[in-house]
């Protein structure tokens, strides 16, 4: 989940019903493509998962940590895309 939203620039909820997806999917396609992008893409994901702090075993459960993660990237996408 994390990955494309940082392709995009944004988090985003693309449902699978939705008119859009194809060309989403092909932007996230194409990116896993070019190794350089790739590569830049995951540095940039690994940076905002170290903006996180280690999540509990109870954090995981409960769906805490994938809110705390959302969280960052949201900080983090608005400061790059400023």
């Amino acid at each position: 989940m994390l990955y494309p939203w940082v392709v995009h620039g944004k988090v985003e909820d693309i449902k699978p019903n939705a008119k859009k997806l194809s060309a989403y999917c092909k932007k996230v396609q194409q990116s896993i493509s070019d190794n350089a992008e790739f590569i830049k893409n995951i540095e940039i994901c690994h940076s905002i998962i170290d903006s996180t702090m280690m999540p509990t075993d109870d954090q995981i459960k409960r769906g805490k940590y994938t809110s705390e993660l959302t969280t960052a990237a949201v900080e983090y996408l608005k400061r790059i895309t400023k």
